[in-house]
């Protein structure tokens, strides 16, 4: 039986199959059906056992130390000295101990017999709002790792580790192996023997990393002609808490009081960081720690807190750190408008040549742009940006527009130190120079990012939003006058006014404009002949998801919420005839949130552990105001303000304006807010980001006091700010 017979059957005996190839000197084949096997999960380890390899839950681990100058292999970290597996000790910037592998998220890392120490390395998401898979694994650390061998009698076996750069194995506290390499990570790539006792023996691992390497290992033990020792056992030691887990408030107060500076040192920035000023005071102690790394990092740690008591030791020791912690420095210094952060501003830093050590670059792109902040040549942060696109705002008008693609600092080193921030604002201020307007992206509320942009003049503008249901069939929801079908040819005019009316009365990018061409993916519905709505629905032979592409009802139609749901079970009834058992609908409009729910949908895995947004940036309020300038025209004129003549001044913090009116509508537009403008309207950036781009709730603004009006707000200044600015849906589609 072929491998692709076998890893389709799946069952016990296809795996038992699997298991028993293991056992050859065909090196090739041993390697492809370890890879195989991994694909089952837990399932698979009956039978890597049969070979004699270990699994990730067999192990408890401690890490990181530092690696930074390469020479970790060689340096005696505490685990080579002791074994405690509750004491608290100084890794590389974060507080470590013994513990299990965390199981978080990938449940079946634990089972296998590739021991994946990249991934333990970082935080969780949770913590972070970083993903593992965005970080580049340049991480230069060291890690311990300790399992328990069972043996049935006194022997001789063989070791067989497989590592990408260094390691060291003891085995019953001696020294058994080492060696410093780099390479890639397989099985087997070291063999050698060692003596193992009747009963428990202890196994101690240490690996380092160099660059930008995978991190992590193999490891299992034979009998010396490569076979199963029947009756060895792995068993993972018992340790109390997982690996990276965080540190109890009380336990950090404890180790305020350790009597290692660098311990102390770390256990008193996540106290300050807490809000706990017993933190902040060591941290000035340690002002005057002999060891002059602590000094800097304490100081920087002060200032960084905002507090003033670390500044002037930061001056003095910043010049004798390297270059990163410099930039960091500026960063600190800027935060407080401390007037002497000139020195270590990130672009006057340089190095021994006397060259800047960093630069920025930027690139074409096939569709825009990449700007790169380099530190040293090395591209430290990027923000791929689409130029050229247009921002509808409604009927037809829209706004010159820029979309970010992707923004990321993906090596840990960098980040924390205000390079994202340095990036996304220079590629804010390209964009404007380049004549947009406006910059949409789409982020994650609880991602780091997200932070970043907000800082940098971006707004939540629309949930971005992904449901999903599974289908069976019991859901027969009908409605009695209200019928579903097909698209026919000569639907296609009704369509087309269907799909005008959406592009008129929806704001966001044209690009997510529906497109114009109908087929069988087309489900209309329709009442007593007439079409009241229609969706677009993605079915592929492959794929067992239907997935709605687009979705609109006849604005004009009484019951929305009616004809909805009758459009969604016309969707689930076709979908179901095509074999399909999920549909998926990507970025529907908020109305239709609660009606999803009650049919069954839910916000799939990456909705809830994101929630996803798209944001918008106003680059300049005049410049907005003026591409738009027809459109507030066309507004004023047909609401009960028509032919009003004067001044109206919008002053936020950053976006200012004043828009000059005559009988005919929009004469002007002026870059500043007019203190004695007609009509002042006085916000935040938040607000005046959302009333300009048809976000608005001005009634309930003001009930929270969040705006401000002269004169006084009243019904006719609330009439007039809803009719230049009329609440608006947003379109379905991406925004990036």
């Amino acid at each position: 039986m072929d491998l692709k017979t076998l890893i389709s059957r799946g069952d016990d005996q296809a795996l038992e199959t699997l298991g028993n190839m293991l056992i050859t000197n065909d090196r090739s084949s041993f390697l492809e059906n370890i890879q195989l096997l991994r694909k089952f999960g837990r399932r698979a380890v009956p039978q890597f056992r049969k070979a004699g390899f270990s699994i990730q839950d067999d192990w408890i681990i401690i890490s990181p130390f530092d690696n930074t100058d390469d020479k970790g292999i060689d340096i005696v970290y505490p685990p080579e000295i002791e074994t405690d597996f509750d004491k608290f000790y100084a890794g590389k910037d974060r507080i470590i101990r013994w513990g299990k592998f965390s199981k978080d998220i990938w449940d079946d890392k634990g089972f296998d017999v590739y021991i994946d120490l990249a991934y333990t390395y970082f935080d969780s998401f949770e913590r972070t709002g970083i993903e593992y898979v965005w970080n580049n694994i340049n991480l230069k650390c060291v890690s311990y790792l300790m399992t328990y061998v069972n043996c049935p009698e006194d022997m001789e076996s063989q070791f067989r580790l497989g590592s990408v750069n260094g390691i060291k194995v003891w085995v019953n506290n001696e020294l058994a192996f080492k060696t410093d390499v780099t390479r890639e990570c397989l099985p087997d790539l070291d063999i050698f023997l060692a003596s193992l006792n009747k009963g428990k023996n202890v196994i101690l691992l240490k690996l380092v990393s160099k660059g930008r390497n995978p991190y992590g290992f193999y490891f299992r033990i034979t009998k010396p002609d490569g076979t199963q020792i029947n009756g060895l056992e792995y068993e993972q030691p018992k340790v109390s808490h997982n690996h990276n887990q965080m540190i109890s408030h009380d336990q950090l107060i404890q180790l305020l009081r350790s009597k290692d500076d660098r311990l102390k040192y770390l256990a008193s920035v996540e106290v300050a960081s807490s809000g706990d000023k017993r933190g902040n005071d060591i941290l000035v102690k340690l002002l005057k720690s002999k060891d002059l790394k602590i000094q800097a990092n304490s100081a920087l740690a002060l200032t960084s807190l905002n507090d003033k008591r670390g500044i002037e030791t930061l001056i003095k020791v910043a010049s004798s750190q390297d270059h990163l912690f410099q930039i960091s420095a500026g960063n600190a210094l800027s935060r407080i408008s401390d007037k002497r952060l000139s020195e270590f501003s990130p672009f006057n830093i340089k190095d021994e040549q006397d060259i800047p050590v960093l630069s920025e670059k930027i690139s074409d792109t096939q569709k825009g742009f990449r700007f790169s902040l380099l530190y040293k040549g090395e591209e430290t942060s990027h923000v791929d940006v689409r130029t050229n696109l247009s921002f509808h705002l409604g009927d037809g008008i829209s706004a010159k527009c820029a979309s970010i693609a992707s923004f990321g600092i993906r090596e840990p080193e960098y980040r924390a130190m205000g390079l994202g921030a340095i990036a996304l604002r220079k590629t804010c201020d390209k964009i404007f120079e380049m004549g947009h307007t406006c910059t949409i992206v789409s982020t994650g509320i609880r991602l780091v990012a997200h932070r970043l942009y907000c800082l940098s003049g971006f707004f939540d503008r629309r949930p971005q939003t992904r449901f999903e249901k599974y289908l069976d069939n019991d859901d027969n929801y009908y409605i009695s006058d209200i019928s579903s079908r097909d698209y026919k040819d000569s639907d296609k005019d009704e369509i087309l006014k269907l799909r005008e009316q959406y592009c008129l009365t929806n704001v966001g990018p044209t690009e997510s404009f529906p497109k114009d061409q109908f087929d069988e993916r087309t489900r209309v519905i329709e009442q007593n002949g007439k079409l009241i709505g229609y969706a677009t629905v993605k079915i592929e032979p492959d794929n067992p998801t239907a997935e709605i592409e687009f979705f609109h009802i006849d604005n004009s139609f009484p019951d929305k919420k009616i004809a909805s749901k009758a459009l969604l079970a016309s969707i689930h009834r076709h979908a179901l005839s095509n074999g399909k058992n999920k549909v998926m609908f990507y970025h529907s409009a908020p109305y239709l949130m609660n009606i999803l729910y009650s049919m069954g949908y839910d916000l799939d895995a990456s909705m809830k552990r994101h929630e996803w947004v798209g944001m918008l940036r106003i680059a300049s309020l005049p410049d907005f105001l003026r591409e738009i300038s027809d459109l507030l025209t066309l507004r004023i004129q047909g609401s009960r303000s028509a032919g009003w003549q004067g001044s109206f001044a919008i002053n936020g913090e950053r976006l200012k304006a004043t828009i000059i009116f005559n009988k005919d509508g929009v004469v002007n537009i002026e870059d500043e807010a007019h203190k004695k403008a007609d009509l002042i309207f006085l916000a935040n950036d938040r607000i005046i980001t959302a009333l300009v781009s048809s976000d608005s709730n001005v009634w309930e603004w003001y009930r929270q006091n969040l705006i401000t009006t002269k004169p006084r707000f009243n019904e006719r200044i609330r009439d007039m700010l809803e009719s230049l600015f009329p609440t608006m849906p947003c379109m379905l589609g991406p925004w990036w």
